[in-house]
Order: C-alpha cells, then structure tokens, then sequence
C-alpha cells in the first residue's frame, strides 16, 4: 500500500505501520520523561523478534537498485524505525543489551549496516544501534569480535545503488 487512499483520505497499512513505529522510536528517546516505556523489557522483545522475522523472511540485500522500491515504503522504513527503538531502549541498561543478545538481534542489526540506495539512513541507525548494545557489555563485544567480514563494496557496486 502506498499510504494515502485518496478515495478516502485515510492513511493505510505500512504507512499507519511506520508512524507509529516513528512514534515509539521517538517516545522511547526521550528517557527521563517516558523511562518507563523505555525500561518495559517485553517491548524490547517484541521490536527485536519483529525485525529477526522481517529479516529472515526478507534478507537486507545491499546490491538492489536504488528505488526498487520506496524509501519511505514498508519493511524499509519499519526496521529503521525498529532499530532506532531498539538502539533507545538498550542505552545504558544493561540487561536489554542482553536481552538483544539472547534473541540474536545483534547479528541481525549488524546486517542492516550495509549501504541502502532506498534508505540511506539505516546504516547510521544500525551503527548507533551497535554502539547502545556494545557500550559496557564484554558478552556484545565478543559477539563482534568473533566475527569475519564478508568482503568489501566495490566502486561499481557502490555506483549501482546510486552512492558515489
């Protein structure tokens, strides 16, 4: 759905999706005032099993052309959204940092950290994301650590997604 159905004026399916997920992002940002959104332990889990599945089902692919499809379209913006809650609600609590861990969420934040030709903001978000989980926690750390890299973006890849 593209959002707007004009023939009704409403708002539709992801767009609705991806407002309210903007909503929490920023809600949970704002700590002192909404702490306890922020520290509500089954909201972390539910955004992280949200983003494995999108993931799972739809794999991040850094190689697709730029405007495949929308930016501000579907799992696009829902998992920026989501890893901006996620990045939110593991600042300085240490036991989400682990919760993430146990659910396998920091693998599947590190996968978003690729160049996105449709959403070029989800790397920055998922490197802020990586900061929130590593910050103080030796077990996220050595998740990392003990990870190989898969190579590097070539300048004619780079090109095809439309970053030059």
């Amino acid at each position: 759905s593209s959002g707007i159905n004009a023939e009704y004026g409403r708002v539709e399916g992801s767009a609705v999706t991806v407002r309210i997920l903007h909503l929490l992002a920023n809600v949970t940002g704002l700590f002192e005032q909404y702490d306890r959104i922020a520290a509500n332990t089954p909201f972390l889990e539910c955004a992280v099993k949200i983003l494995n599945e999108i993931n799972s089902v739809e794999p991040i692919k850094f190689d697709r052309e730029k405007y495949e499809a929308g930016p501000e379209g579907g799992k696009f913006a829902i998992r920026k959204e989501l890893i901006r809650i996620i990045s939110n609600m593991c600042c300085k609590r240490r036991n989400h940092q682990d919760k993430v861990r146990h659910l396998g969420g920091i693998q599947t934040i590190l996968s978003h950290c690729i160049l996105d030709g449709n959403n070029p903001y989800i790397m920055e978000w998922s490197i802020f994301a990586l900061r929130m989980l590593l910050e103080g926690n030796e077990e996220n750390q050595e998740i990392v650590k003990g990870l190989k890299a898969l190579g590097k973006v070539s300048e004619l890849d780079a090109r095809k997604i439309g970053v030059s």
